[in-house]
């Protein structure tokens, strides 16, 4: 609209400030005696309340009547509205003219005076906004705002922060300064003043997840777990329906840490009920009963899961091997062929589908399931391990011990590797290869010498068939070290030592395997241990005990004249 001020008696398209300002100037020019003093408040352009308003009993202070008249310019007021309406069509040149033509009328506005740099920051013009809003006599909250917005701008963040800290002196509840102190203070390694301030941004805003996020993270910087957990309840309790699932989920996670189970199903369902149509919400809930070992309990969520989010193949494949995890077998499989008629052919789906099928006994359909697998992802071990035991299964020796050479060649990472080697040594044992197997061993250790399984293994191995026994017995009494309350490695030790003739060692480390073990080559072995000393009777209770638990063990009814 050029230099055209404004019609005069109509407020369309302007806001309240506008439709004020009109009436001050329709009022200005009703009563032309009127004047104002210097501003001290954040009042209209500076208006002061006239005299005639005070009591009849009050009588004006001496610095009253001293106090200059300022006569009301009207012309101010016409610049002043005219830079509201620039102002708000997001013309700041315009808006910052106008205002800087009305503040020449009137230098007493602090209204004017705040709206000329705030339009001075929308030109960039930072050193000319801080000078005018240094001249407020008295500045208001909205004062403080604009100059510590100028010293950001200017990358003076020292200054800002001591104009936050001023601004907060009149108006505690800004939650811009807060929230500048807290990062400020953050960036300066002073963790106390950043909870501090990060505290009162809560207080202020309440509602509001990522601030509450962001103190409870400091909190457990320092080790305020308790004060973490607490800030995290205090927002599930108070928001009702506006819970964050986020704040559930970070509460249940540090109970989780904590291993307090029953409090991060408390925290889960604390948000549940406000939010039934989350399906994040279930599967939480389904991890945290696994993680108790609790599979019946997670099996409802993991179908409220999947029913929510139909189009998720990972919810979907948790549902199966949930109901696997029941013996639910028919459920198990139908989830997965329906996943799998969806057209859905990734690693996940098959590897379900492998291990639905071995438990059915399907064991050429779980061999064509775990191919599948390792032909789409032959890096991980897991896949090549499953086809060997199904292969295992089948009865295919060759194909098994053919699966595992192939995937020590495809594997990546040594944790994998040595989990390959391990299960192709098993294998050569169990052939008869008895030397390859050995080998496989060695070269494991050679690669990973604390691997406690492969050491026993090898050890054992080695010991029950009077192989090389000091060698075994060392490689046995390592892996102890590294497990010393292991069962099974326990009992080889016993055995090691009964293969040598040491029958008193021998019993003292296989009584320790039976006390922490209930297995019947413990107690068999046990029972060994007691007849080469000549307690019969214990003998025949051990071995009484390792049939009990094993009966179709044709070596100890021997033992025991059956």
């Amino acid at each position: 609209m050029g230099n055209r001020a404004c019609p005069r008696g109509t407020t369309n398209g302007m806001n309240r400030h506008l439709a004020v300002f009109f009436w001050l100037l329709l009022l200005a020019a009703a009563v032309p005696q009127w004047g104002c003093a210097p501003a001290t408040g954040r009042r209209a352009a500076g208006a002061e309340a006239p005299a005639a308003t005070r009591s009849a009993t009050e009588e004006p202070k001496a610095e009253e009547q001293r106090r200059p008249f300022v006569p009301l310019h009207p012309r101010a007021f016409q610049y002043y509205v005219e830079g509201l309406h620039y102002e708000q069509l997001g013309d700041a040149y315009n808006a910052a003219v106008r205002f800087g033509r009305a503040l020449k009328f009137f230098p007493e506005s602090q209204e004017i005076r705040v709206s000329y740099a705030r339009a001075l920051l929308g030109l960039n013009n930072i050193e000319q906004a801080i000078a005018t809003l240094k001249e407020l006599q008295a500045p208001d909250a909205e004062a403080f705002s604009l100059l510590a917005r100028a010293y950001r701008m200017k990358g003076d963040v020292a200054r800002a922060r001591d104009t936050y800290m001023e601004l907060l002196q009149v108006d505690s509840t800004n939650a811009t300064a807060y929230a500048f102190l807290a990062e400020f203070y953050l960036r300066n390694n002073n963790v106390d003043s950043s909870i501090w301030a990060w505290e009162r941004l809560v207080r202020v805003r309440p509602d509001n997840f990522d601030f509450r996020k962001q103190l409870v993270r400091l909190y457990l910087s320092v080790g305020k777990e308790n004060k973490a957990r607490a800030t995290l309840w205090q927002y599930l309790e108070t928001t009702g329906k506006l819970a964050h699932p986020d704040a559930a989920s970070l509460l249940a996670e540090m109970y989780r840490r904590a291993d307090q189970p029953d409090s991060v199903l408390s925290a889960i369902q604390a948000v549940l009920e406000s939010n039934p149509h989350n399906p994040d919400l279930y599967r939480q809930l389904v991890q945290s009963y696994l993680a108790m070992d609790s599979a019946a309990p997670a099996l409802p969520y993991a179908w409220k899961a999947a029913v929510l989010a139909p189009e998720d193949p990972s919810a979907q494949r948790q549902l199966a091997l949930l109901y696997l995890a029941v013996d639910s077998l028919d459920q198990a499989d139908s989830v997965i062929t329906a996943l799998l008629a969806s057209g859905d052919s990734s690693v996940g789906t098959f590897y379900t589908l492998g291990r639905v099928a071995v438990a059915r006994e399907e064991f050429p359909r779980a061999r064509e399931a775990f191919e599948q697998v390792v032909s789409l992802v032959d890096s991980v071990a897991e896949g090549w391990l499953n086809l060997g035991l199904v292969l295992r299964r089948i009865g295919d020796t060759t194909a098994e011990l053919e699966t595992y050479v192939t995937a020590l060649e495809r594997v990546k990472g040594e944790e994998a590797w040595a989990s390959v080697a391990f299960a192709l040594g098993a294998a050569y044992e169990r052939a008869g290869r008895i030397e390859e197997s050995i080998q496989t061993f060695e070269k494991l250790l050679a690669v990973a010498p604390d691997n406690a399984a492969a050491l026993n293994y090898l050890g054992y191995m080695l010991a029950d068939r009077g192989m090389r026994l000091d060698y075994a017995r060392r490689l046995i009494e390592r892996a102890v070290r590294l497990s010393p309350n292991n069962g099974a490695y326990l009992d080889s030790y016993g055995w090691v030592f009964f293969r040598l003739g040491d029958y008193e060692k021998a019993l003292k480390y296989l009584k320790q395997a039976a006390d922490l073990q209930s297995d019947p080559v413990i107690f068999d072995h046990l029972g060994d241990a007691y007849q080469a000393l000549g307690k019969v009777d214990e003998a025949r209770r051990w071995w009484r005990r390792a049939l009990e638990l094993q009966p179709e063990n044709a070596k100890v009814r021997e033992k025991l004249g059956q």
